[in-house]
């Protein structure tokens, strides 16, 4: 199965995800595989500290941190699914074919 079926399948199976995401109706683009590294969370933990944008994007950069540091130093499939003004980026660990974060910017289309 090639890395955009996993990601797909993972997205439709996904219970946390909007019923509107995992639509068969949605877009998927961005897909590839990519291994996040200790110089990604380095970088999290520097933005948030600089609080440069402000405290809910200091607060979405710490879910971030949190959801992905279990899986630093291993593949995950990235991926992002737009439904309508929404942009959902999505990981999925390739092991087990499972959504393990994902995030929405609402209405970033708009």
């Amino acid at each position: 199965m090639s890395i955009r079926d996993v990601f797909i399948t993972a997205v439709r199976r996904c219970p946390s995800l909007p019923e509107s995401a995992r639509d068969a109706g949605a877009a998927f683009e961005g897909i590839e595989e990519k291994v996040c590294d200790s110089t990604y969370l380095d970088f999290l933990d520097e933005q948030i500290q600089l609080n440069a944008r402000g405290d809910e994007w200091s607060d979405r950069l710490r879910r971030r941190r949190a959801g992905l540091a279990d899986w630093c130093d291993r593949p995950l499939i990235f991926g992002r699914v737009l439904v309508d003004a929404d942009e959902y980026w999505v990981r999925v660990d390739p092991q087990t074919n499972e959504v393990v974060y994902w995030e929405v910017y609402a209405d970033i289309n708009a």
